[in-house]
């Protein structure tokens, strides 16, 4: 009796071993699959931006551009929304490639992306050209079902 309660409960719980494991790792697959779009998402977003950025399309931008972006240059000008909007449009900067260097870095936590990037830049700030390659740290928040540029930092790459 004892042998056949043994081996009745020693079944249950390898079953529920198995069966656990089973709905565990499904659930966990989705996961990932949401998150892979989820990056693709962002890393699109990325594309949209250093693309719009080359193009001066402040209309993309307005839609890309969180209210409140605080964008760090690596020459340490700080500009917000408005303030890049206007030197895009103005001329004042330009840029004219923006090319990344070796693949992106995103961490995702809910609704909050950071991406890491190296670019290479190519434009002008009042008519004097650069040339610099860049390591930039990104923050994209999920605003009305899309992502929004909310901070972003750019250091010299030495």
């Amino acid at each position: 009796m004892i042998k056949g309660r043994f081996a009745k409960l020693t079944l249950l719980i390898f079953l529920y071993i198995v069966f656990s494991n089973t709905s565990f790792a499904q659930v966990k697959a989705h996961q990932t699959k949401r998150e892979e779009q989820k990056e693709l998402a962002i890393l699109q977003s990325c594309h949209t931006l250093d693309n719009a950025l080359m193009k001066a399309d402040t209309t993309i931008l307005k839609v890309l551009l969180h209210d409140k972006l605080s964008l760090g240059h690596s020459n340490g000008l700080i500009e917000n929304k408005k303030e890049l909007l206007q030197h895009l449009h103005s001329g004042y900067l330009k840029y004219n490639a923006i090319e990344e260097q070796g693949s992106d870095e995103v961490q995702l936590v809910t609704s909050t992306a950071s991406v890491r990037r190296q670019l290479k830049v190519r434009g002008a700030v009042q008519g004097k050209e650069f040339e610099i390659n860049l390591k930039v740290l990104e923050t994209w928040v999920m605003e009305d079902k899309k992502w929004q540029l909310l901070n972003r930092q750019a250091v010299k790459k030495i």
